[in-house]
């Protein structure tokens, strides 16, 4: 990384704390091998923070919508292409990509479709 580019691992953050750090951070990399329903991906795009994630979540196609980038674990050049792409991208850019994920968020979180599944899976 540059030396003005600061990478953090912050490990397990409690409930409290969750909203506090997507806004003061600028991307949310979460590469996991499975996510049933991406609640951690919700809350960065929810609290304005684009992401890099994994193909293998519900949230898919982010590239399109200018809210991150869901990528093949195998695919090393695209996950630092990803990286490379908010390293170079200027401050208008990132503003717009910023309200873009949490717009996207609140759009794609309280579909019917989604609801429903909630209710299935606590059996409300």
């Amino acid at each position: 990384m540059q030396e003005n580019i600061k990478v953090n691992y912050m490990g397990q953050i409690p409930n409290e704390e969750v909203n506090g750090i997507y806004k003061v951070n600028h991307v949310a990399i979460l590469l996991t091998f499975g996510e049933n329903f991406g609640h951690s991906i919700a809350e960065a795009l929810i609290g304005g923070c684009p992401v890099i994630i994994s193909d293998k979540t519900p949230w898919q196609n982010l590239e399109k919508d200018n809210v991150g980038y869901d990528i093949s674990l195998g695919n090393e050049k695209k996950i630092i292409s990803a990286i490379e792409h908010f390293i170079e991208m200027n401050n208008c850019d990132y503003q717009d990509g910023s309200n873009n994920a949490f717009n996207y968020a609140k759009t794609n979180s309280n579909t019917s479709e989604i609801i429903n599944s909630y209710f299935e899976m606590f059996q409300i």
